[in-house]
């Protein structure tokens, strides 16, 4: 049980990293697949959150009232992660996207996108 908690503690931090480089890719670029891809992150931050107080609550000892104890109770938090993690991200990336091809909204590839685009030469990349 302790490996998973420590597991699920450095994926929280990784994650949180992730997502504040992301952000920030997304405010050089104004790309919407950073944005999306940001999104994506925050939520799977949100979910290590929860994938840890499942751990916390199955860990609990069998009680009068669940004479077999709480460690099912893991697997239900795992599914809780897995419904918000489609459920927000998706909402999020598939609201933004709507907007993007309402207003016929473009993928910006102006200021420092540009300027690193003219930096290094294509065969870097």
């Amino acid at each position: 049980m302790a490996e998973s908690k420590s597991v699920v503690i450095a994926a929280l931090i990784a994650n949180g990293a992730i997502a504040v480089l992301k952000f920030l890719g997304y405010l050089l670029t104004g790309s919407p697949a950073m944005l999306s891809e940001t999104y994506h992150s925050i939520s799977d931050t949100g979910n290590q959150v929860f994938l840890l107080i499942g751990i916390r609550y199955s860990g609990r000892e069998a009680d009068r009232e669940h004479p077999f104890g709480y460690g099912k109770a893991q697997f239900f938090y795992s599914f809780l992660v897995a419904v918000l993690l489609f459920g927000i991200a998706g909402w999020e990336s598939a609201k933004h996207g709507y907007n993007a091809v309402l207003h016929g909204e473009t993928a910006a590839a102006e200021g420092t996108a540009t300027l690193l685009g003219f930096t290094f030469p294509g065969v870097w990349v």
